[in-house]
């Protein structure tokens, strides 16, 4: 970690940067089908702050019962052309670290 990156607080760089952090996870659902039960997978995209008075934004994908890596990269791009659409581009997208994240999907937020 650089010194430059170093100073400052968690809660100083939060309230810097309001309009630019988003935390994106995995939610899954489980829906009936003729089959019978299948767990249907979605992303949650939220403002990091959910305190953050102005607004509680928040983008959830389309759903899959077969999430992978692709699924994965195409959602991000979703997600960037929704945001483009509101103005308001996401600086920071914080994520764990499942494997269904790869590093395309890194790489679609390194575009932006």
């Amino acid at each position: 970690m650089t010194e430059a990156l170093a100073k400052g607080t968690w809660e100083e760089f939060l309230k810097i940067h309001p309009d630019t952090l988003w935390q994106c996870d995995f939610a899954t659902k489980r829906m009936w089908t003729l089959r019978g039960f299948v767990d249907l997978h979605f992303f949650v995209f939220v403002f990091f702050v959910f305190v953050y008075s102005e607004t509680r934004r928040s983008w959830i994908s389309p759903c899959t019962p077969h999430p992978d890596s692709a699924w994965s990269c195409q959602q991000a791009r979703n997600f960037i052309m929704h945001t483009e659409d509101v103005e308001l581009t996401p600086a920071y997208v914080m994520r764990d670290n499942d494997t269904k994240y790869a590093d395309r999907f890194d790489a679609v937020f390194g575009a932006v």
